[in-house]
């Protein structure tokens, strides 16, 4: 028998997931009806720069996660709209006895979800929240003179320190609350965005998301230090960040699994060494969701003052050439191509087009940013502005200043040119010794091999190394006069 006949009200919003979800497996105590809600947060839509593929892959999910709590007994319930108007709403005709969530960190989300404490309040409603997105919160952790840390090795160090909550498990039974309907699911037609991403790198959805881990907990987690930066590599990572962000699985599964195999016997030391890699890769993303919430202007200004002086150029074509993979440089071209036909590019491609972006098209990386947002399914705000600043030099922890050189990024990294070959069909006929740099073969070796630079493939729209030394010079300067500034009595 129920314990009462008023309900709690279970929000979903970046956790699609039934199995281990700290806010359901709570309410499930409760011995209540469950009111699963999704919102379609009307104002949070307009904001998001999302091409319409992301919403479909969040459709994706969230039908899935409406079949699986079908399974419990329940159904998800979704509703369009300002959250506070959407509960206020279900606050006056269902009376709930609390509501719960799982946080969230980012800046709108703390200002909405105070907005909507504060209407519960007036209602009477209990509200809950629990940790879930991350496995330490920024407020659980700071330096020895409580400040936040800026730099990821002493942050990762004290992060190691800190207890981390063990998965829940999946609710037996969850009990609806009768004569409730939903609204349709929230697709990229449904709210009126285009989609331009033809085909998704990951399969959406909880199943998904466990059976890729699996897999890749069970074999190439062991090698991934080997073989991470080597974007050809479809096994060097989990491809697990989409999944990260729609919480269609939990981060504390993720690394209790990885915690638990470490502590296998069966790993050699190199392999021992290729999970412990993975954690801190899992350290970095809490990093930036840290930095975020003790420093939320850095999604609009650079974390380092000169960011926001330098003397970008920020010319619209070669924006544009960046952005349609046409700069001449094929690896810089290969990565952008990936992501906008998949949705995803890997880590080290990402690191080598921020760069060439920022230091040698000198764009202000906050164009950047929001491209990436727009494209990759990951698009997680902490971890891109983070990651964007990073390779900016203009973010937290920025030394030594680094400028990758996208030749020999492309030489060491993908050696042969699988990689290349794969998003650049233009240049598959070339051999490894020209498509790294194709402009450099001779009118005579391009006919050979049925390319002509300038035509069938763009030259190079700026000289690396030209604009390289430029970007120092200016950076030298900025940061000279950084430090004269704060030198100065006051």
């Amino acid at each position: 028998m129920l314990r009462s006949s008023r309900p709690i009200i279970v929000w979903f919003r970046r956790d699609l997931r039934v199995d281990d979800h700290a806010a359901l497996w709570h309410a499930a105590q409760e011995n209540v009806p469950l009111v699963c809600l999704f919102i379609a947060d009307q104002d949070l839509i307009a904001e998001l720069p999302s091409d319409g593929s992301v919403f479909n892959f969040q459709a994706a999910c969230l039908q899935e996660l409406d079949a699986r709590l079908r399974l419990l007994g329940n159904q998800l319930i979704v509703r369009y709209g300002r959250p506070e108007h959407v509960l206020e709403q279900l606050f006056r005709q269902l009376r709930p006895i609390a509501l719960y969530y799982n946080r969230d960190y980012e800046p709108y989300a703390r200002e909405r979800d105070a907005r909507v404490e504060g209407l519960a309040r007036r209602f009477d409603v209990e509200v809950r929240s629990f940790k879930d997105h991350v496995l330490v919160e920024p407020w659980e952790m700071a330096t020895k003179a409580g400040a936040p840390y800026t730099v990821f090795g002493h942050f990762y160090r004290a992060w190691t320190r800190q207890s981390k909550a063990l998965p829940y498990g999946v609710p037996k039974y969850l009990p609806a609350m009768p004569g409730l309907t939903s609204e349709p699911i929230p697709t990229a037609e449904r709210l009126r965005k285009s989609v331009t991403i033809p085909r998704w790198a990951v399969e959406p959805g909880s199943g998904a998301a466990h059976a890729r881990w699996k897999h890749f907990r069970d074999t190439a987690l062991r090698h991934y230090k080997q073989r991470r930066d080597f974007p050809a590599h479809d096994e060097g990572s989990s491809r697990l960040s989409p999944h990260l962000r729609f919480g269609t699985i939990s981060i504390r599964r993720i690394y209790a699994d990885a915690v638990a195999l470490i502590e296998d016997p069966s790993l050699d030391v190199t392999e021992r060494i290729s999970v412990e890699q993975f954690i801190v890769e899992l350290a970095w993303r809490e990093f930036f969701q840290h930095v975020l919430w003790h420093f939320p202007q850095t999604v609009q200004q650079s974390f380092q003052a000169w960011g926001d002086a330098f003397p970008w150029e920020n010319r619209e074509e070669y924006f544009h050439a960046w952005c349609e993979g046409r700069t001449g440089y094929p690896l810089v071209d290969a990565a952008m191509r990936e992501l906008n036909t998949t949705g995803y590019m890997h880590n080290r491609a990402r690191m080598v087009v921020a760069s060439f972006l920022v230091k040698d098209l000198h764009i202000d990386w906050r164009w950047g940013e929001r491209y990436f947002r727009s494209k990759l399914l990951d698009g997680e705000l902490a971890a891109n502005v983070g990651n964007w600043q990073w390779s900016a030099s203009v973010g937290v922890d920025p030394r030594p200043l680094r400028i990758f050189n996208p030749i020999l990024q492309s030489r060491r990294y993908d050696p042969d040119g699988t990689y290349l070959r794969r998003w650049l069909p233009e240049l598959q006929r070339l051999p490894a010794e020209h498509i790294h740099d194709p402009w450099s073969m001779s009118p005579l070796e391009q006919e050979h091999h049925g390319l002509r630079i300038g035509v069938d493939y763009p030259r190079p729209i700026v000289n690396h190394m030209e604009r390289k030394r430029r970007f120092e010079e200016a950076y030298r300067q900025l940061t000279r006069n950084e430090r004269s500034k704060m030198s100065r009595p006051r």
